[in-house]
């Protein structure tokens, strides 16, 4: 019996080819809508927390200003109280906490023969620096106390971003004071691969002679940790302590970068565009069943004289219902797995033009993390899943209806 079903079901749809295709069109889009956004999320997803991996576990970066959630995160630091020496020394009292360091961050033109950038200078504490760091030298040394015009190049800084590599011992000019190269850091290649591969480090001192910057106020704290401890717990500890020193808890004007932070907001960020991108998929599906069902009542129109056949041969009107039920569902089927490879096919599309855009923008002077398609197991069988059901609930009223056609009048319709 489930034989002879199937056999007039794929004879109906092949000879309703052109309403089929049609009818499969709102399904096609909603699942293809589905199964692109949600493997492209994975994607991106993976890449980040492959990353992760190479993110400074041993660092808890201290950042002024509120950080806010809404589609994407955002922060002010610009009119909030920035950071100071006491900042600092508050940090360094927790257990756990090797050593913390103040870092001033500014922006300024870096000119080396002819050719001028605008890059991010840090003024560091050289000897705290040394030691926090763990990127360690590709050329060079490392800044010293003694050093007052010498400057260290991160990687790309020094190899990419201007059109003649620069070495050590050459001088550059930093706003149009001549500073020599005294080193050049090991490539990071990380998360923060372009924060990190691409600054310019000098003495905190020269900072605050030369660049119109306040002693003892930072824009940013390092914090280097124990190998030993609990982040999460140390990450807690240095919030409290911060908040108990500028006297604001529960109205905090500083955040903490940390891993689980990264990672927090990147889950965050997913699941935002995976509820706006999930609605505009259902929308799909729900115009992919109301034009299922359409079709399905035209069928049972077109086919009451077949219907009255069946049953005069014996289909019970049980029978008849589940052959319609069967059809419609076969249809969303049909539509899911077609749905599945075009999604598949637009994610991996969308994730390569995302890579090349990344890849060829000016502001990015370094291959970023390459991500790819996530189609799981789970995605596609939910998927199938999920396309069937929509079918066999297009397919209800219609089945209902062709089950209750009395055989002796379908027999006589014409």
């Amino acid at each position: 019996m489930i034989l002879e079903i199937l056999s007039l079901i794929f004879k109906n749809l092949k000879q309703r080819k052109v309403r089929t295709f049609l009818t499969l069109l709102g399904i096609i889009i909603g699942i293809a809508a589905l199964v692109g956004m949600v493997g492209a999320t994975k994607g991106i997803n993976q890449a980040i927390y492959e990353q992760l991996k190479s993110f400074r576990s041993d660092w808890i970066i201290v950042l002024p200003g509120k950080l806010k959630f809404g589609f994407m995160p955002s922060f002010s630091s610009s009119i909030l109280p920035l950071l100071s020496d006491k900042d600092i020394q508050a940090i360094e009292k927790i257990p756990g906490v090797k050593m913390a360091m103040g870092i001033y961050v500014k922006t300024l033109p870096i000119t080396y023969k002819k050719e001028t950038l605008y890059l991010q200078v840090w003024g560091v504490d050289p000897e705290k620096f040394k030691q926090i760091d763990t990127l360690g030298i590709w050329k060079g040394r490392y800044l010293s106390s003694k050093d007052k015009y010498s400057v260290i190049f991160g990687y790309l800084a020094a190899n990419d971003l201007f059109e003649e590599k620069i070495r050590v011992k050459k001088k550059v000019l930093i706003d149009n004071k001549e500073f020599e190269v005294v080193g050049i850091r090991n490539k990071y290649g990380g998360l923060l691969s372009q924060t990190e591969d691409e600054i310019v480090i000098i003495p905190l001192k020269t900072m605050e002679k030369d660049f119109s910057h306040t002693k003892g106020i930072y824009r940013m704290i390092v914090a280097k940790i124990d190998s030993n401890v609990n982040p999460k717990e140390l990450e807690d500890k240095v919030k409290f302590a911060l908040c108990q020193e500028r006297k604001n808890c529960g109205n905090e004007d500083f955040f903490l970068i940390t891993p689980t932070f990264v990672q927090k907001t990147i889950s965050q960020i997913s699941f935002l565009l995976t509820t706006m991108l999930g609605g505009i998929a259902s929308i799909s599906l729900i115009v992919g069943m109301i034009g299922i069902a359409n079709t399905m009542y035209t069928s049972v129109l077109e086919r009451t004289r077949e219907i009255g056949i069946l049953k005069a041969i014996g289909f019970s009107s049980r029978t008849i219902m589940i052959m319609f039920m069967l059809e419609s569902g076969i249809i969303g089927l049909i539509g899911g797995i077609i749905g599945i490879i075009l999604g598949y096919g637009l994610g991996e599309g969308f994730l390569v033009i995302r890579n090349y855009m990344t890849i060829s923008s000016e502001l990015v002077q370094h291959r970023p993390t390459t991500a790819h398609m996530v189609l799981s197991y789970d995605l596609i069988i939910e998927s199938l899943l999920l396309s069937f059901f929509v079918g066999i609930l297009a397919g209800v009223f219609p089945a209902r209806k062709a089950a209750k056609l009395p055989a002796v009048e379908a027999l006589r319709y014409e």
